[in-house]
């Protein structure tokens, strides 16, 4: 692999940082982006070094300052190896060459920032499944910076006050630029993982809205831990089945059955919204609604009459000549959303039995209704009275039929 350094000029930023690090998963390459990023500007500084110290006729100090240019830009490749054999050399290398050269000239030149930066970014390179490592290289960095000021002087001799500040200037400088670039990275990536966090949130919330009723999605979404059950004492329920549909399902392929159920499913809940009730379910070609829950209103099986003659009217357009069955019961039940990998919001009672019995008794093109659901419909409806019939469990039962609105 050609040089590093050598390939700069025509790469482009998002590249140069991301170097070595494609073939890690994105936490780990994060970090290793951010080890990319001081080892560049490490050796972007110790190139200013060096150039200094040739122009200055001094080639020794300038000769060493273009190796380590040179190291410092080849850590990089060193990720081939794993995600922490750069980013160990990289401190490793930082501490002992601090060290090396603080000794030399002096603590006045501010090379032993290099320990502050270090023990400090130690923490955001190392990441938080290695806490223990992380707290102890922090730790070198502070003793480290605290040794070197007791065992190194300010002046050594071997760099004149101009040169000590001039160096000074460059570690300062370098400080600054490493700490700005690592809190500008980090301040991007926590504010694209803020955005994919509300993206996923605002999915969820709409994901949770389409299963169950808002309010009882609001509710999940406040206390996930408490159970939604409820009872309410004034409810209708509806059944709705479409006749003769199994023989239709013998002479359609899976593909135009599902489109066709889609778009019979689909106008009845446009309908079920319309009228502000509540769907529960679907079931093969049954479909299942509430009214009265689990917003509590006086005039439920008013309002679910009035959906259901909707439904009977949407059904006269269906393909195939399709028709329904809709019964319609009235009473008390129990609400609550069941499961745990797929929230289900249903309802059970006796008047959901009641419901399933006046559809499955009913006559094709009409709306079945219990005794007390007529009750409730007395003077907002027409209403046929079919006398007495058997249901399973009741015995026989009063019921009537819905002709209309009553005039």
């Amino acid at each position: 692999m050609m040089f590093p350094l050598w390939t700069l000029a025509g790469m482009s930023f998002s590249s140069i940082i991301s170097f070595g690090t494609e073939r890690f998963p994105e936490g780990v390459a994060r970090r290793l982006r951010v080890v990319n990023m001081i080892c560049w500007i490490s050796a972007a500084s110790l190139m200013a070094i060096s150039i200094r110290r040739f122009a200055e006729g001094n080639p020794n100090w300038g000769l060493e300052a273009a190796t380590g240019m040179l190291v410092f830009g080849a850590i990089p490749l060193l990720h081939r190896f794993g995600s922490s054999a750069a980013l160990l050399t990289l401190i490793v290398l930082a501490f002992i060459d601090t060290w090396r050269v603080t000794a030399d000239g002096g603590t006045a030149g501010g090379y032993w920032l290099a320990y502050v930066v270090g023990g400090a970014l130690a923490v955001l390179l190392i990441g938080p499944d290695r806490p223990l490592l992380a707290a102890l290289l922090a730790c070198l960095g502070g003793v480290g910076a605290i040794a070197i000021h007791l065992a190194v002087p300010a002046a050594t001799g071997v760099q004149s006050p101009e040169d000590q500040f001039y160096s000074l200037l460059i570690n300062i400088g370098r400080t600054q630029v490493l700490l700005f670039a690592v809190a500008f990275f980090g301040a991007r990536q926590l504010a694209r993982a803020e955005m994919v966090a509300a993206f996923e949130r605002d999915r969820s919330d709409a994901l949770l809205s389409n299963m169950l009723p808002a309010a009882i999605a609001d509710r999940l979404k406040k206390q996930p831990e408490k159970k939604v059950a409820d009872r309410y004492d004034a409810a209708s329920v509806l059944f709705a089945d479409m006749a003769g549909f199994t023989k239709l399902t013998e002479t359609m392929t899976p593909d135009a059955l599902v489109v066709f159920l889609d778009g019979v499913f689909s106008k009845f809940d446009r309908l079920v919204e319309a009228h502000d009730l509540e769907k529960i379910k679907t079931s093969g070609d049954g479909y299942m609604v509430v009214s009265g829950v689990p917003e509590a209103r006086p005039d439920h099986a008013e309002a679910m009459t009035r959906l259901a003659l909707a439904m009977m009217d949407e059904a006269e357009h269906f393909e195939h000549g399709v028709k329904i069955r809709i019964g319609i019961a009235s009473g008390p039940v129990v609400a609550g959303v069941v499961g745990s990998k797929r929230f289900f919001y249903d309802i059970w009672g006796d008047a959901v039995n009641l419901a399933a019995r006046m559809e499955q008794t009913g006559e094709t093109g009409r709306v079945h209704v219990t005794a007390e659901t007529a009750r409730l419909l007395q003077g907002s409806f027409n209403l046929e009275a079919r006398g007495l019939v058997s249901v399973k469990g009741k015995g026989e039962i009063e019921t009537f039929f819905v002709s209309g609105p009553a005039e």
